[in-house]
């Protein structure tokens, strides 16, 4: 016997035998190469890879790596994101992965180091921070 649990303000009925989702969470703190990031901002200061000052195309990024998306198919532009919070040096987004399930809430910085390279805040790189990594089954 099937037993049924309602909300009748929502006409919602689910079923007590049907499955729950079981998620789980993985958190992956980034390596910020400082050498390598002030190189990265001298590279953009010259007017290469503008991309890289919009925090959204950066988290972007980041979902396509770990989704293992073959360069050639990348679009930092196409993949759908939801902004979760903003300030002038970190941003994060919570992006569906293309594989069932699985989901990533992507936090980047612009670390203020990088201030006298840059010059202004809003010419400053954006760099991945703090990745974490949800499954559900």
């Amino acid at each position: 016997m099937v037993r049924l649990s309602c909300v009748a303000l929502l006409g919602l009925c689910l079923s007590s035998s049907s499955a729950i989702a079981q998620c789980s969470s993985e958190v992956q703190v980034e390596h910020v190469d400082k050498k390598e990031l002030q190189q990265l901002q001298q590279f953009v200061n010259e007017g290469h890879q503008p991309w890289r000052l919009d925090s959204q195309a950066i988290a972007a990024e980041k979902a396509l790596q770990l989704d293992n998306t073959s360069k050639e198919r990348w679009n930092v532009y196409g993949v759908p994101a939801t902004l979760v919070g903003e300030s002038e040096t970190r941003a994060t987004y919570e992006i569906k992965s293309r594989h069932a399930g699985v989901s990533y809430r992507i936090t980047v910085e612009r670390f203020d180091w990088l201030l006298p390279s840059a010059k202004k805040w809003e010419w400053m790189v954006w760099t991945p921070a703090e990745v974490r990594i949800t499954r559900c089954n």
